[in-house]
């Protein structure tokens, strides 16, 4: 059936899709999965449209609601895919009245392969054929109702999560959702849906505005920084300059993040006994200095930040602020490097001595890191 060319498509339903028709009905489990893991393809190369294309949606809908767990799950995980051949009219008669049941799916996996099926939907590079109504209407309340369920698997969550920022859209009305996400990155205990929260923060703030960004989500943003896991910390360093350039949006967006983001963390980061929390202040702070610079009240806050940090009792942060200080340095006026930066890396080369090369010595990188620095300042 997947065979090229692919037969005329009068051939195909009187000589194929008998075949295919009773590979979905199968009496093993196998054979109907391996139809439905390959039906899109499967439509696509018999040609299928028309009367002969409503023949073979009617069999992904008999495999959608197959009695055996692994069927099912193939069959929802290309929802998205037959949904881009067949078209919006199929998934809004034909296949979102079944949404509700699969969501509550018992087994895991198919709630989890339903979950990714939504979310590319939403996403017209994978499936352009769902209208913005059809999402609302059918899709919102089903992975509304999946991040609502407290007994909900993490993996589903995760899923949706991740692909949230393809509905940025729409975010602004469904505020549900938004509300649901503040609330899993308090409570939820798994790492993972802590940094999918983090991650699309600035879809949340690009989709609802800043001052209702701040209101609701600022918050979480910032305890979020604080997270005992890296990854979910690098999250939100990640997402910082678009948070940034969405509170440049009509107004002076680097006042608004010294205000509302750098003041905030400044007693935490001064009071901070683990060291790996100063480390993300700086890299949050030189995320704020993309190659192209920054605004210079809030360029000589990130570049004071780096510059004191040069003086840190722990190396890994004296290293992490020279590296982040080596590429801002190309685009600081002279009265900036001299008053600032210059100042605070001779005092850093005098205490760490440039011309020792120890490379067991915990100072090594960092004298590697003062050397490269030092080059730059005197280019």
């Amino acid at each position: 059936s997947i065979g090229t060319p692919p037969p005329a498509p009068s051939q195909s339903s009187l000589y194929v899709f008998p075949v295919v028709k009773n590979a979905c009905n199968d009496r093993s489990w196998r054979v109907r999965h391996a139809v439905a893991k390959d039906y899109p393809e499967i439509v696509t190369s018999l040609g299928a449209s028309g009367d002969f294309l409503e023949q073979m949606i009617g069999c992904f809908l008999g495999l959608l609601q197959d009695t055996e767990a692994e069927v099912r799950g193939a069959a929802a995980g290309n929802i998205a895919a037959v949904v881009e051949i067949a078209g919006c009219d199929v998934f809004t008669n034909d296949i979102a009245p079944l949404l509700d049941g699969l969501s509550k799916d018992p087994v895991m996996e198919v709630r989890s392969k339903l979950s990714s099926a939504l979310m590319s939907c939403c996403k017209p590079s994978e499936c352009s054929k769902v209208t913005d109504d059809a999402i609302v209407s059918h899709i919102q309340p089903v992975i509304q109702a999946m991040l609502a369920n407290e007994e909900e698997a993490d993996e589903v969550k995760i899923n949706i999560l991740r692909e949230l920022p393809s509905l940025t859209r729409f975010l602004a009305q469904m505020k549900e959702i938004t509300s649901m996400v503040a609330e899993l990155s308090k409570y939820d205990l798994n790492w993972r849906v802590r940094e999918c929260v983090a991650l699309i923060a600035p879809s949340i703030a690009e989709s609802v505005g800043i001052d209702a960004f701040a209101s609701s989500f600022l918050q979480i943003y910032l305890s979020l920084l604080a997270d005992q896991v890296a990854d979910v910390r690098a999250a939100c360093v990640s997402g910082i300059y678009k948070i940034y350039t969405v509170a440049s949006e009509g107004k002076d967006g680097a006042a608004w993040i010294q205000k509302n983001v750098l003041a905030p963390l400044k007693p935490t980061y001064d009071s901070s006994t683990f060291y790996l929390t100063r480390i993300t202040h700086l890299r949050l702070h030189a995320a704020l200095c993309p190659t192209d610079g920054a605004p210079r009240a809030l360029l000589e806050t990130v570049v004071t930040a780096l510059s004191l940090a040069l003086q840190d009792a722990v190396p890994n942060v004296r290293t992490v602020a020279t590296t982040c200080l080596i590429p801002i340095v190309s685009f600081c006026d002279d009265s900036l490097i001299n008053a600032t930066i210059r100042p605070a890396f001779e005092r850093a080369a005098d205490s760490a001595d440039l011309s020792v090369a120890d490379e067991m010595s915990v100072d090594n990188d960092f004298r590697i890191q003062l050397r490269e620095l030092s080059a730059v300042l005197e280019a």
